[in-house]
């Protein structure tokens, strides 16, 4: 993992993930608000993850805004190109509006790429 970025023990229990992954995460926790605890769970998330990982939250957000939530979080190292962020090349982050139980929001994500695990 990137060298610079602090690690911190995981909350959630996640263990180190061996292969490259790409994970949805459906929906959003009012925590996530605070910009600690975006960058505390980010942090925690990407740097455990094999190099070519991604990440799509998938919410109620406005992408724009979800864009000034990962900028208050002032995560180190990552990176806003176009609709996807980099955390130094290592992993990616993307963001999808939608209602991930509504059918019609959730199949286009789907068909973007092949998700391994899903967060909800």
């Amino acid at each position: 993992p990137p060298s610079h970025v602090p690690r911190e023990p995981s909350k959630l229990g996640l263990s180190f993930f061996t292969t490259k992954l790409n994970i949805l995460v459906c929906g959003w926790r009012p925590e996530w608000d605070e910009p600690a605890r975006l960058r505390f769970r980010l942090v925690d998330t990407l740097t455990r993850m094999e190099r070519g990982s991604h990440v799509t939250f998938m919410n109620h957000h406005p992408t724009e805004h979800f864009a000034q939530l990962l900028e208050r979080a002032q995560v180190p190292g990552l990176e806003r190109t176009g609709s996807t962020w980099a955390l130094n090349e290592w992993a990616t982050v993307s963001h999808s509006e939608g209602e991930p139980s509504k059918q019609a929001d959730l199949m286009p994500v789907l068909q973007e790429r092949t998700y391994d695990r899903a967060v909800v």
